[in-house]
């Protein structure tokens, strides 16, 4: 029988061999940016959808945000468009109005005027008129969910937004709210009625000349002329008397008839503005989008290319470190075994069936087939072992191994795997001693 084996164990070739420098590959599926393009792409077209149907809707007959005429912009002033009408005072919305030659006998009524750009943008389009009156706002819708059964649906406006409105038209200018009733000064009109109102709002400013108000302030407030713009500006500070809800308080009624006659003059055309102002915003893409029902399709695509985002953090980029320190042989898969059995806790048992495997390998290249026991197997090697330079002997491996088993960790289950790598690898193909003693024994 010979002592040694011929057959070596098979080596890893450069085909084999993952380099440490190749990029490595990742799996196959569906690319992150592809998913994000393809999520992106959907949800802009359901936005896109849905914002049309909610626009479509809002523009049929017949509903509340259709800015077309004085009825549906100018809903508070329903009630007097009524009576001017009566009284032979035509009111016409600057929208319809088709006379350009005349817009020196025009009068424009901005109701409800919210915000300070409203202000600029009026005095820059009505500029060649008559006159224009700015009506400022007094009170705010209650929000749905902050409404008593029962209660009001509206409550007084903060100051702050309003005051903004009348800087804009005069710098410098005060918004003042008083309780109680005051007297009124009639003689700069020849106003014959008082307006009833308890709690009134007014403006104050040197640069206001007063035509109807109190010693606190001015209800009905006339910029002083200026050289600069050749039409009048009006304020009327408080809405309440010319609304659907207080015209018919006292004398409210008479009051704004006589009012609107005193801005209008003998020959003047009443003009009430629907498109530049007014509560009702113009329609925007963007407010859209975060308003109901359209909010819930802006929070998805938010939380989907978030999701995206952050799964796709790890796919870009540098390379892992940790992945450029592997090598190729057979040494890196059993480190890289033993360490994914370590986790579970199976590292000895693993370790035990590659002594026992190793074991049968060397056995077979010595021709040790026949034995079935691996004590008989761990004799028999000895004679062999003795002839060879080896690091360790097959009986110190089977001791440690049995030693592991009563308790061991897996980085002694690691170094326990090197050895007996290396012992094998010397079994199959090392060196043998060259003693003198040797040679002559083998002579």
């Amino acid at each position: 029988m010979s002592e040694r084996g011929t057959a070596e164990e098979p080596q890893a070739g450069p085909s084999q061999a993952t380099s440490a420098a190749e990029p490595v590959e990742r799996g196959g599926g569906f690319s992150p940016r592809a998913l994000a393009i393809l999520i992106g792409t959907a949800t802009l077209a359901m936005v896109l959808t849905f914002y049309f149907l909610v626009h479509q809707q809002k523009s049929q007959p017949g509903s509340s945000s259709q800015p077309v005429g004085v009825e549906k912009r100018a809903l508070g002033l329903r009630a007097l468009v009524d009576l001017l009408g009566l009284v032979g005072i035509r009111v016409t919305p600057v929208s319809a109005f088709q006379r350009p030659s005349e817009n020196r006998r025009a009068v424009v009524l901005l109701p409800e005027v919210g915000r300070p750009e409203t202000v600029d943008a009026a005095l820059s389009r009505f500029k060649d008129t008559r006159a224009i009156v700015f009506l400022l706002p007094k009170r705010a819708a209650i929000p749905p969910k902050r409404r008593v059964v029962g209660g009001p649906a509206y409550a007084i406006a903060p100051a702050g937004p309003i005051r903004r409105v009348v800087n804009r038209i005069s710098r410098g200018s005060r918004l003042v709210r008083t309780a109680g009733n005051r007297p009124w000064d009639r003689r700069r009109g020849n106003f014959r009625h008082a307006p009833a109102l308890a709690d009134p709002q007014l403006v104050s400013s040197g640069a206001f000349e007063t035509v109807l108000g109190t010693k606190d302030g001015a209800w009905v407030a006339a910029l002083r002329e200026s050289g600069s713009r050749r039409n009048r500006v009006y304020v009327i500070s408080d809405p309440d008397p010319l609304q659907n809800h207080g015209l018919d308080d006292g004398a409210n009624a008479e009051l704004a008839v006589e009012l609107i006659r005193h801005l209008l003059g003998r020959d003047g055309v009443l003009l009430i503005d629907d498109t530049v102002a007014g509560s009702v915003s113009p329609p925007s893409f963007w407010r859209e989008l975060f308003r109901f029902p359209l909010l819930v399709l802006t929070l998805s695509a938010a939380l989907a290319m978030i999701f995206v985002l952050l799964k796709a953090t790890g796919q870009f980029g540098s390379r892992d470190a940790g992945r450029t320190s592997l090598r190729s042989g057979r040494a890196t898969i059993i480190d890289a075994s033993t360490a994914l059995m370590s986790r579970e806790r199976h590292a000895v048992s693993v370790l035990r069936r590659y002594w026992h495997q190793s074991l049968r390998t060397v056995g077979r290249q010595y021709r040790l087939t026949d034995l079935a026991s691996r004590s008989d197997i761990i004799s028999r090697l000895q004679a062999i072992e003795d002839d060879r330079e080896l690091s360790a002997t097959a009986a110190e491996i089977e001791r440690e191994c049995g030693e592991l088993e009563s308790g061991g960790s897996a980085a002694r289950a690691v170094q326990q795997a090197r050895r007996i790598h290396t012992w094998r690898k010397e079994m199959l193909s090392g060196h043998r001693k060259t003693s003198a003693a040797g040679s002559r024994a083998r002579r």
